[in-house]
């Protein structure tokens, strides 16, 4: 009988945690979210320059200048103000060097980029 009873008692005390619980509103868990970097370009120019960078790249041939800039981000529109300034820049120095017949390398326009995987494949070599 004891036995009974306590099992009893276990029953109540487990239906009472599970009424209190599902008779309190749920509260959303909250927390500071640190804001946005500030911008450097309006929203317009910003978008300007990625319809601008998309254009050269197809209609000249650009890709591998995009490339060179995405190594470390997964696209364009995730670049900051800087680096989508840095590539816009390199992307209309390139299509004036093809325009002008100037090599790619005497402008500085090609960049190697091993380092970037010499850190993460050390192992390779």
């Amino acid at each position: 009988m004891e036995g009974q009873m306590n099992l009893e008692a276990l029953a109540e005390a487990l239906a009472n945690k599970v009424r209190a619980r599902t008779s309190l509103p749920r509260v959303p868990a909250l927390r500071i979210v640190p804001p946005p970097p500030p911008r450097e370009l309006d929203m317009a120019t910003r978008e300007f320059m990625l319809r601008r960078i998309r254009f050269l790249k197809q209609r000249y041939g650009l890709q591998w200048i995009v490339d060179q800039h995405l190594i470390s981000c997964p696209s364009i529109e995730r670049l900051e103000d800087r680096a989508l300034s840095t590539l816009f820049t390199d992307l209309e120095r390139g299509r004036q060097c093809l325009a002008d017949g100037i090599s790619f390398d005497d402008v500085g326009l090609i960049q190697d980029t091993s380092q970037f995987f010499a850190e993460d494949h050390a192992e390779w070599t």
